[in-house]
C-alpha cells in the first residue's frame, strides 16, 4: 500500500511538470511501432502464460482420472480403473465406478452412498468405512459407491441409477454434515456443475432435463486460473443458482423421503450415518445442526457418529484434515454402523 501511494504521488508530480510531459509525448510520437509491439507482446505472453501454467495444474492433479461427466448426475467415478493418489495410496474402481475390488454376483451385498467420506478420500482401498465392514461381514460383498463432491440429491440420482443393478440387503447413506446441505441447494460443486431440484407439489422437479458437458462452471472448472476468481464474479458470469433456507429444507426433507421409498422399493433396509467435521467437536456448525434437526423432525433413525466419537481424548488422530477420516476414523465409523446393525438384528 506504501508503495502503490508512494507511484501515485511521484506520477501526480512528473505529470506536473511540463517538460515531462513534453517528452512523453514526443516518445509516443516516434516509438509507435515500438510501443504496439511492447504491449502485443505483454498481452501474448500472459495468455501463453495462463495457459502454460493450466496445463502444468492439471496434469499435476491429474484431474480427469477422478471424474468423467454425466449429463444426470453431472459426474460419476471413472470405471474399471486403477490408480495411486495421496501420498501413493491405492485407489481401485471396479466395472460399475464404485471403488474397491469386483463385484462378485454369487454375494449378496451392503452399498454405502454418499461423497468424499464414503468414497474414503486421502486413504487406500483397504482403509475406507466399506473396507472395514467387509471385515465385519466377509459373508456379504460391501460395495463403496461413493463419490467425491456428490449432494445429497446426487446419492439419490445414483441410488436409482444402480440399485436395480443389484440386489442389496442394507443400503447405507453417509450424509456429511460439512458441506451436504450446501452441495445439495446449488447447481454446482466441486467446480462442476450438477443437478438442482426443487421440490413442487411435493414431487421434486428437476431444473435441467439434461446437464451440459461445456457448460459455463464445467468450462470455468478447467482452468486453475478461472476457478481462482472469487466466487461472486463466476457466479455472476455463470448465473449459478441456489435455493433460499426455506426451499433447502423442503427439498433436504423430500430427499429424505424419496431415498426411503427407493431403498424400500429394492426391499432392502436403510441405514443413515451422519458424519461431522471436525469443527463440530468445539461446536457444532450450523449444517451439522440442521441435518440432526431434519432427522428428528421426520422421525429418522440415525447413526450420530459425533456421539460416537465423544469418548476419545484426541480427535484430530480421527482426521487426515478438517473433513475426512483417517484409516482410524474410518475403522471407528464402520465399527459404529456394526454396533447399529447388530442392535437392530437383535431386536427383529
Amino acid at each position: 500500500i506504501i508503495f502503490e501511494i508512494f507511484l501515485i504521488i511521484l506520477g501526480t508530480i512528473l505529470f506536473k511538470n511540463p517538460t515531462f510531459l513534453k517528452k512523453v509525448k514526443y516518445f509516443c510520437k516516434t516509438k509507435r511501432v515500438e510501443i504496439f509491439l511492447l504491449i502485443f507482446s505483454i498481452v501474448i505472453s500472459t495468455i501463453l502464460g495462463v495457459i502454460i501454467f493450466d496445463i502444468t495444474i492439471y496434469h499435476q492433479t491429474n484431474a480427469s482420472r477422478w471424474h468423467e461427466f454425466d449429463s444426470n448426475l453431472g459426474w460419476r467415478n471413472p470405471i474399471n480403473t486403477s490408480f495411486r493418489a495421496w501420498d501413493n495410496k491405492k485407489v481401485s474402481l471396479n466395472a460399475l465406478g464404485f471403488r474397491g475390488e469386483k463385484i462378485n454376483p454369487d454375494k449378496s451385498n451392503f452399498i454405502l452412498y454418499g461423497d468424499s467420506v464414503t468414497f474414503g478420500f486421502g486413504v487406500n482401498d483397504n482403509e475406507t468405512i466399506a473396507a472395514y465392514l467387509q471385515e465385519y461381514y466377509p459373508s456379504v460383498q460391501v460395495l463403496n459407491a461413493g463419490v467425491i463432491g456428490y449432494g445429497l440429491d446426487q446419492s439419490w440420482l445414483n441410488m436409482k441409477h444402480s440399485l436395480n443393478k443389484l440386489d442389496p440387503e442394507i443400503v447405507i447413506l453417509v450424509i456429511y454434515g460439512g458441506n451436504d446441505l450446501e452441495d445439495t441447494k446449488k447447481d454446482y460443486s466441486n467446480k462442476r456443475s450438477k443437478p438442482l431440484f426443487s421440490v413442487k407439489d411435493g414431487k421434486l422437479i428437476k431444473e435441467k432435463a439434461s446437464l451440459s458437458k461445456n457448460s459455463c462452471m464445467n468450462l470455468m472448472g478447467k482452468s486453475y486460473v478461472m476457478t481462482s476468481l472469487p466466487y461472486l464474479l463466476i457466479n455472476t458470469v455463470c448465473n449459478n443458482k441456489r435455493l433460499g433456507k426455506d426451499a433447502s429444507k423442503e427439498l433436504i426433507k423430500t430427499l429424505l423421503e424419496s431415498i426411503k421409498k427407493e431403498v424400500e422399493a429394492n426391499d432392502a433396509k436403510l441405514v443413515i450415518v451422519l458424519t461431522p467435521s471436525i469443527y463440530d467437536f468445539e461446536k457444532e456448525t450450523p449444517d451439522f445442526s440442521f441435518f440432526k434437526s431434519i432427522l428428528r423432525e421426520e422421525d429418522i433413525s440415525y447413526i450420530d457418529i459425533k456421539h460416537g466419537f465423544s469418548d476419545f481424548d484426541s480427535i484430530d488422530n480421527l482426521f487426515i484434515d478438517l473433513h475426512h477420516f483417517s484409516p482410524e476414523g474410518n475403522f471407528l465409523v464402520a465399527n459404529e454402523i456394526r454396533n447399529h446393525l447388530n442392535v437392530a438384528s437383535s431386536s427383529d
